[in-house]
């Protein structure tokens, strides 16, 4: 499943603004993000509607955006194995 360009837009300005690229950390700081952004009689149906309902599927779109990014994430300095990156 491809992720979309709010989720897309939604990760990068999570690392961007934590400097992490950690997919375990990242999970938890978009599911804030999330919170944060919706009030909580329309939280439920916002993240329906944006697919990011579970922890799973926060997850999975975390993990295929670092993988599509990786080398973006490598220039940056953000990605593991790069110099100066985050730990």
């Amino acid at each position: 499943m491809a992720i979309t360009k709010f989720q897309r837009e939604l990760i990068r300005d999570t690392i961007k603004e934590n400097k992490t690229v950690n997919a375990h950390e990242l999970v938890y700081l978009v599911s804030d993000q999330l919170v944060d952004r919706y009030e909580d009689e329309y939280l439920e149906s916002q993240l329906k509607k944006v697919g990011l309902e579970t922890t799973k599927h926060i997850r999975t779109a975390v993990d295929e955006y670092l993988a599509k990014h990786k080398k973006q994430l490598e220039k940056e300095g953000l990605m593991y194995g790069s110099a100066g990156a985050a730990k």
